[in-house]
């Protein structure tokens, strides 16, 4: 386990591979992206489901909050934070050229109907990204580009989602993304706040 992390005791890279098989075994091989490419009239239905899910903590990566953390991912802080992750995740996925759909479910996977505004996005300034070798090749793997930086500007970008997207479609890659993350965090032990939840959640798609 090592930097960057995810969580105390999870490593992003570990959470993010955890996401993805779940996403495969619980949705891509059931035709859910099927599903998505029948309603959003698209044939890369798999990608934006696995993509949304896959970034979906990038934003995790910046030093402020891996600061909080030794190298193996044991908090150095009595209580830490990853407080507008989801923000820098999204503004990643637009730098990246993917989908505004994508970026949007990225966003809006803590907070449903969250948008930051321009407060929030000055509080940010820019950010800049722990980025391991190994984390770079897992997101070229998937066609992604590996970024180090993101400007106050990039970031910015994320305000105007709403206007680049349909809301039901972004529905259809939250669903996959929603489920596999919280379902992931069953592999950590930090499930207690949400224990009703997480129960409802493998009794609709198992363990």
């Amino acid at each position: 386990m090592a930097k960057p992390c995810a969580f105390e005791g999870q490593s992003l890279l570990d959470h993010m591979k955890g996401v993805e098989e779940i996403v495969k075994r619980k949705f891509i091989s059931d035709g859910y992206d099927l599903v998505v490419n029948k309603r959003m009239g698209r044939s890369d239905g798999k990608d934006l489901v696995l993509l949304s899910s896959i970034l979906h903590d990038i934003g995790k990566a910046d030093e402020r909050y891996q600061n909080q953390f030794d190298d193996e991912c044991k908090a150095k802080v009595g209580k830490f934070s990853f407080k507008d992750h989801e923000v820098i995740s999204s503004a990643y996925a637009l730098k990246a050229g993917l989908d505004p759909h994508v970026a949007m479910a990225v966003l809006l996977h803590h907070h449903a109907m969250r948008v930051p505004d321009e407060k929030v996005i000055n509080s940010m300034g820019g950010a800049k990204l722990y980025m391991t070798e190994e984390l770079c090749k897992y997101l070229k793997s998937h066609g992604v580009e590996c970024i180090d930086s993101l400007s106050r500007d990039e970031i910015r970008a994320v305000m105007y989602l709403p206007k680049k997207v349909k809301p039901q479609f972004v529905s259809l890659l939250e669903l996959p993304l929603v489920v596999s993350d919280n379902l992931d965090s069953q592999r950590r032990g930090d499930d207690d706040d949400r224990r009703v939840f997480i129960s409802e959640l493998k009794k609709l798609y198992g363990g």
